[in-house]
Protein backbone atom coordinates (compact mmCIF):
# COMPACT_ATOMS: atom_id res chain seq x y z
CA UNK A 1 0.00 0.00 0.00
CA UNK A 2 2.83 2.37 0.78
CA UNK A 3 4.48 1.60 -2.55
CA UNK A 4 1.95 3.88 -4.22
CA UNK A 5 3.46 6.89 -2.47
CA UNK A 6 6.92 6.21 -3.95
CA UNK A 7 6.32 8.56 -6.86
CA UNK A 8 5.70 11.53 -4.53
CA UNK A 9 3.35 13.20 -7.02
CA UNK A 10 -0.28 14.27 -6.92
CA UNK A 11 -1.14 11.26 -9.06
CA UNK A 12 0.37 8.89 -6.50
CA UNK A 13 -1.66 10.47 -3.67
CA UNK A 14 -4.81 10.23 -5.79
CA UNK A 15 -4.10 6.57 -6.54
CA UNK A 16 -3.45 5.95 -2.84
CA UNK A 17 -6.94 7.14 -1.89
CA UNK A 18 -8.59 5.30 -4.78
CA UNK A 19 -6.73 2.15 -3.70
CA UNK A 20 -7.98 2.55 -0.13
CA UNK A 21 -11.55 3.18 -1.25
CA UNK A 22 -11.73 0.21 -3.63
CA UNK A 23 -10.19 -2.23 -1.19
CA UNK A 24 -12.44 -0.96 1.59
CA UNK A 25 -15.47 -1.76 -0.56
CA UNK A 26 -14.04 -5.15 -1.60
CA UNK A 27 -13.19 -6.09 1.98
CA UNK A 28 -16.65 -5.12 3.24
CA UNK A 29 -18.27 -7.18 0.48
CA UNK A 30 -16.06 -10.19 1.11
CA UNK A 31 -16.59 -10.17 4.88
CA UNK A 32 -20.30 -9.57 4.34
CA UNK A 33 -20.50 -12.71 2.20
CA UNK A 34 -18.59 -14.74 4.77
CA UNK A 35 -20.84 -13.60 7.61
CA UNK A 36 -23.92 -14.28 5.49
CA UNK A 37 -22.69 -17.78 4.63
CA UNK A 38 -22.12 -18.54 8.31
CA UNK A 39 -25.69 -17.47 9.03
CA UNK A 40 -27.20 -19.38 6.09
CA UNK A 41 -25.29 -22.59 6.82
CA UNK A 42 -26.11 -22.35 10.56
CA UNK A 43 -22.53 -23.03 11.52
CA UNK A 44 -21.38 -23.02 15.10
CA UNK A 45 -17.80 -22.97 13.87
CA UNK A 46 -15.67 -20.98 11.45
CA UNK A 47 -16.14 -21.42 7.72
CA UNK A 48 -13.81 -23.83 5.99
CA UNK A 49 -13.21 -24.12 2.28
CA UNK A 50 -15.38 -27.24 2.14
CA UNK A 51 -18.43 -25.09 2.95
CA UNK A 52 -18.13 -23.40 -0.45
CA UNK A 53 -18.34 -26.62 -2.49
CA UNK A 54 -21.10 -26.52 -5.08
CA UNK A 55 -22.31 -23.15 -3.89
CA UNK A 56 -23.45 -22.40 -7.45
CA UNK A 57 -25.93 -25.29 -7.43
CA UNK A 58 -27.47 -24.19 -4.13
CA UNK A 59 -27.47 -20.37 -4.54
CA UNK A 60 -26.45 -19.38 -8.09
CA UNK A 61 -26.92 -15.60 -7.87
CA UNK A 62 -25.10 -15.33 -4.56
CA UNK A 63 -22.30 -17.55 -5.85
CA UNK A 64 -21.92 -15.34 -8.91
CA UNK A 65 -21.65 -12.15 -6.82
CA UNK A 66 -19.26 -13.87 -4.40
CA UNK A 67 -16.98 -14.96 -7.25
CA UNK A 68 -17.07 -11.47 -8.78
CA UNK A 69 -15.96 -10.08 -5.42
CA UNK A 70 -13.17 -12.67 -5.17
CA UNK A 71 -11.95 -11.83 -8.67
CA UNK A 72 -12.07 -8.13 -7.87
CA UNK A 73 -9.94 -8.67 -4.76
CA UNK A 74 -7.54 -10.70 -6.89
CA UNK A 75 -7.24 -7.82 -9.36
CA UNK A 76 -8.63 -9.57 -12.42
CA UNK A 77 -8.77 -6.99 -15.27
CA UNK A 78 -12.44 -6.37 -15.95
CA UNK A 79 -13.23 -5.91 -12.24
CA UNK A 80 -12.76 -2.88 -10.03
CA UNK A 81 -9.81 -4.30 -8.05
CA UNK A 82 -7.63 -4.29 -11.16
CA UNK A 83 -7.36 -0.51 -11.42
CA UNK A 84 -5.46 0.18 -8.18
CA UNK A 85 -2.92 -2.49 -9.07
CA UNK A 86 -2.62 -1.09 -12.56
CA UNK A 87 -2.06 2.43 -11.25
CA UNK A 88 0.48 1.09 -8.75
CA UNK A 89 2.44 -0.51 -11.58
CA UNK A 90 2.25 2.68 -13.64
CA UNK A 91 3.55 4.67 -10.69
CA UNK A 92 6.42 2.23 -10.13
CA UNK A 93 7.32 2.24 -13.82
CA UNK A 94 7.50 6.03 -13.83
CA UNK A 95 9.78 5.83 -10.77
CA UNK A 96 12.05 3.18 -12.41
CA UNK A 97 11.53 0.45 -9.77
CA UNK A 98 11.63 -2.46 -12.22
CA UNK A 99 12.86 -5.10 -9.75
CA UNK A 100 10.00 -4.25 -7.40
CA UNK A 101 7.53 -4.55 -10.27
CA UNK A 102 8.69 -8.09 -10.96
CA UNK A 103 8.29 -9.06 -7.30
CA UNK A 104 4.81 -7.53 -7.14
CA UNK A 105 3.71 -9.30 -10.32
CA UNK A 106 4.99 -12.66 -9.04
CA UNK A 107 3.15 -12.21 -5.74
CA UNK A 108 -0.03 -11.22 -7.60
CA UNK A 109 0.14 -14.32 -9.80
CA UNK A 110 0.61 -16.58 -6.78
CA UNK A 111 -2.28 -15.01 -4.88
CA UNK A 112 -4.47 -15.07 -7.99
CA UNK A 113 -4.23 -18.87 -8.13
CA UNK A 114 -5.41 -19.12 -4.52
CA UNK A 115 -8.40 -16.92 -5.31
CA UNK A 116 -9.07 -18.86 -8.51
CA UNK A 117 -9.12 -22.09 -6.48
CA UNK A 118 -12.00 -20.74 -4.42
CA UNK A 119 -13.91 -19.80 -7.58
CA UNK A 120 -13.28 -23.29 -8.96
CA UNK A 121 -14.62 -24.85 -5.77
CA UNK A 122 -17.78 -22.74 -5.92
CA UNK A 123 -18.59 -23.67 -9.52
CA UNK A 124 -16.75 -26.65 -10.97
CA UNK A 125 -16.15 -29.39 -8.39
CA UNK A 126 -17.66 -32.80 -9.04
CA UNK A 127 -20.42 -33.98 -6.72
CA UNK A 128 -19.08 -37.50 -6.20
CA UNK A 129 -15.87 -36.45 -4.48
CA UNK A 130 -17.43 -34.08 -1.97
CA UNK A 131 -20.02 -34.46 0.77
CA UNK A 132 -23.30 -32.71 0.08
CA UNK A 133 -23.88 -29.16 1.26
CA UNK A 134 -26.92 -28.92 3.50
CA UNK A 135 -28.58 -25.60 4.16
CA UNK A 136 -30.52 -25.78 7.35
CA UNK A 137 -33.10 -23.40 8.68
CA UNK A 138 -31.88 -21.78 11.86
Amino acid sequence: LLLILVGNTYFSFFVYFIYLLIYLVNSCLLWGFILYFEQIFCLNRNLVIMDFYLLYQKMPILALFFCCTILSVAGFPPFLGFFPKYFLLLNLISSNFYNLIIVILLCNFISFFYYLRLVKICFFVETLKIPALHILSC
